[in-house]
């Protein structure tokens, strides 16, 4: 038989429908097992998305739409609905051996990730550099792009936060999707905002500090924040910014 799902969304929307409990991707290795074909239908927002998909085993044909990039899938593929007596297994990135090297030398001692990014301005606090001024101990970030006038992770920028970052002790990860949403997941803490690699930290209950805009709406992720007993701080109401910077500093350090 030949079987597909389909993802839909922002990276994000992609790694929850990915990862969370129940998802049709950890059913995959069981179809596998029995001897039948498998496909994932992606529309993503962003091309950076195909990134999650690649090499991984149990996957054998990928139809994508992003925003500029197309690969069609193969015909005659089933939509996947029936999953009873199939044992569902967690589903895991694919990370080439220079990610798993650089995974292997991060998660040696423990490190506070942090990402103050997201898909929209309106999400991102103003002078996110005034929190990282205040943390100590080993912080990794997540999302940086790899110059000020080059992309970001996640095909989303902070306009020259690069260049902000220099000479700070942050540690930088390159620009690899896969490798920043498995830091996210190793952490022993998280701090950011609404963003794809809170989705990330929150699948694996990464006890975080969320820094988030009332304006904003995503049912989803704020209910697995509540499940997970997020911090969850809103920048745009009461409080001036830097208090709230504060209150994650102090967080950060118990």
């Amino acid at each position: 038989m030949k079987f597909f799902s389909q993802l839909n969304g922002g990276i994000g929307d992609i790694l929850l429908g990915m990862m969370k409990p129940g998802s049709h991707l950890g059913y995959f290795p069981a179809l596998k097992a029995r001897g039948d074909s498998t496909m994932l239908s992606v529309h993503a927002n962003i091309d950076a998305a195909f990134q999650l998909f690649e090499r991984l085993p149990y996957v054998d044909h990928i139809g994508f739409r992003g925003g500029t990039l197309r690969i069609d899938g193969p015909p005659s593929y089933e939509v996947f609905r029936t999953w009873d007596g199939l044992p569902w297994q967690q589903p895991q990135l694919a990370l080439d051996d220079e990610e798993q090297s650089i995974l292997a030398d991060i998660t040696r001692e423990p490190y506070i990730a942090v990402h103050m990014a997201a898909s929209e301005p309106g999400r991102v606090p103003d002078h996110p550099e005034k929190l990282l001024a205040g943390l100590s101990g080993r912080v990794v970030l997540l999302g940086v792009e790899t110059s000020d006038d080059g992309p970001a992770v996640t095909g989303h920028r902070v306009a020259g936060i690069r260049s902000k970052l220099a000479g700070t002790p942050y540690i930088l990860l390159p620009p690899k999707l896969r490798l920043h949403v498995a830091v996210a997941q190793r952490a022993a803490k998280f701090i950011g905002t609404v963003s794809c690699f809170n989705c990330a930290a929150q699948l694996a209950h990464v006890p975080s500090f969320i820094l988030y805009n009332r304006a904003f709406q995503d049912p989803t992720i704020y209910n697995m924040m509540a499940k997970n007993g997020v911090r969850l701080e809103a920048w745009n109401v009461g409080r001036p910014v830097e208090h709230i910077y504060r209150d994650a500093v102090e967080w950060a350090a118990r």
